[in-house]
């Protein structure tokens, strides 16, 4: 049978930290085995663990650009195309990828715009209403976001400093999860898992039943009304939203006045959720380490990196007088591990930061001072390779 694409691309994904692929070797395999020609951008799979050359023995082509891998007349992918993304969209495509139109209307927008036909993996139903190719998403959804909200009650990251199993004579933390779907019970699964204290609330209390039955009572199963929300929520440790209408945005079920209700350095998450927020995925919006206060950023900015600690320190005023005005306490270059001699001899490479990788910004700025200094000193840097 003669198929209905002849030709099918896999671009590689644009979307912040998304290193997936849309197809593996052994899914071009089949497709090429159908009779479909299948054409993968250029270091696609690469973020996947995938090279180019795995690609190439199932049988693919690889293709230099993004345009040519959306130039086919099916186009795979993991995540909704992006803003930079739009201008591949035309009459004659077929996308086949995770749409989420109701939370991203202008996808919506844009696909109705260039009459592209789109096909949501989030929407494809069996005859039992179930959703075969949500299931895997929603499963290593609901482990992470335990997993996240485990890391983010640690103190250093936010939270209260609550250990999700507790501890002999302490208390484990409770978390609540609303919605006892793939999300909520994957959810509640590794959290119970991790020894914590834990609530899972749906309407569906045939769905209730299973959980019950599979846990045998480890995880404590309550029918889903606002009341047993409210009173849930207030002295809960985390909150997981997994609650899902399928092709549209979720309710909010915890509102803004339940979250105030809850433990200062509480942790919540869901779009389910009034204040709950689409953030980045990035390192921007997971703190690493605790702020610094006033007084240490003062006595960092006079002597050294903030990132660096004690041990990279930079000569000070009164030291300028000495022979190489530069961060003290490696020896060793950085590009090509050669020792560095503290008499102001430098490698071809000049001298480089250990610590961070990269020419140092604090010792730059003393060499531009000490350069206006003593004449031994003008003297000193007048060997090779001073960056400037």
């Amino acid at each position: 049978m003669k198929p209905a694409h002849a030709t099918l691309g896999v671009p590689k994904e644009t979307k912040t930290l998304e290193g997936r692929v849309a197809l593996t070797p052994d899914g071009v395999r089949e497709f090429e085995r159908a009779g479909v020609e299948v054409f993968v951008e250029k270091d696609a799979g690469t973020a996947a663990s995938i090279s180019d050359a795995e690609f190439v023995a199932a049988g693919a082509t690889i293709v230099p650009t993004a345009a040519d891998a959306w130039g086919q007349s099916m186009v795979v992918k993991v995540k909704e195309p992006t803003e930079k993304e739009f201008g591949f969209l035309r009459p004659d495509l077929t996308l086949f990828t995770y749409l989420h139109l109701a939370a991203y209307p202008k996808v919506a927008d844009a696909l109705l715009k260039h009459r592209t036909t789109g096909v949501a993996y989030e929407t494809v139903q069996l005859s039992d209403g179930s959703l075969p190719l949500l299931a895997p998403m929603s499963e290593v959804a609901g482990r992470l976001a335990t997993q996240a909200g485990a890391h983010y009650l640690q103190r250093p990251y936010g939270g209260r400093g609550v250990l999700m199993g507790g501890a002999p004579g302490v208390r484990p933390a409770k978390v609540v999860v609303i919605g006892a779907g793939n999300v909520g019970w994957n959810s509640a699964w590794i959290a119970a898992g991790m020894e914590a204290e834990v609530l899972l609330l749906d309407k569906n209390l045939d769905r209730l039943r299973f959980v019950d039955q599979i846990h045998r009572g480890r995880i404590v199963t309550i029918a889903s009304n606002r009341g047993a929300i409210e009173r849930s929520v207030v002295d809960a440790d985390l909150v997981i939203g997994a609650v899902l209408v399928a092709g549209a945005r979720a309710p909010i079920v915890v509102t803004e006045d339940m979250v105030k209700t809850m433990k200062r350095w509480r942790g919540d998450g869901g779009r389910c959720h009034r204040s709950g927020r689409l953030h980045r995925n990035d390192a921007r919006n997971h703190p690493h380490r605790p702020r610094v206060r006033k007084t240490r950023r003062h006595s960092l900015r006079r002597r050294q990196h903030a990132r660096s600690g004690a041990e990279h320190q930079h000569l000070r005023a009164h030291q300028r007088h000495l022979a190489v005005p530069i961060a003290t306490g490696y020896s060793w270059c950085t590009r090509c591990s050669r020792e560095r001699r503290r008499d102001g001899a430098r490698c071809e490479h000049g001298w480089w930061c250990a610590h961070q990788q990269a020419e140092c910004r604090g010792t730059r700025s003393r060499v531009r001072r000490a350069a206006r200094g003593p004449a031994r000193v003008r003297a000193a840097l007048a060997s090779p390779r001073v960056s400037n």
